[in-house]
C-alpha cells in the first residue's frame, strides 16, 4: 500500500539520486525497482477504488430500481410539498439512469 510513509521513501531517494551522472549502475537497477513497485502499489490500489466506485455504482441502480417499482412513491400527490418531493425524486432517478 502506498502510504505517506513510503511516498517519502521514493521521493529521497530520486531526490538522491537525481543527478544521473553520479549515480551508479546498482543505483539505477535500484530506483527502476522502486519505481516499480510504486507504480504496481498505485495500479493495484486504483483497481480496488475503482472496484469499490463500480460496486457503489450498482447498488445505487438497484436503489433506483427498487424506488421505481415502488408504487408508495408515485402517487397522485394531493399537496404541493408532495408533488415538489415527487419531481425531485423523479429528478435524481433521471440523473442516475442517464449515467447507467
Amino acid at each position: 500500500m502506498m502510504t505517506p510513509e513510503r511516498l517519502t521513501e521514493i521521493v529521497g531517494f530520486i531526490k538522491a539520486t537525481k543527478d544521473c551522472s553520479t549515480i551508479t549502475r546498482d543505483q539505477a537497477a535500484v530506483f527502476v525497482s522502486h519505481f516499480l513497485v510504486a507504480t504496481e502499489e498505485v495500479i493495484e490500489e486504483t483497481e480496488h477504488e475503482i472496484r469499490r466506485l463500480w460496486a457503489a455504482r450498482d447498488k445505487i441502480h438497484q436503489l433506483v430500481a427498487l424506488q421505481a417499482e415502488d408504487e408508495g412513491l408515485w402517487f397522485i400527490s394531493r399537496t404541493a410539498p408532495e408533488a415538489y418531493l415527487q419531481q425531485e425524486l423523479g429528478r435524481l432517478h433521471r440523473a442516475i439512469e442517464e449515467q447507467a
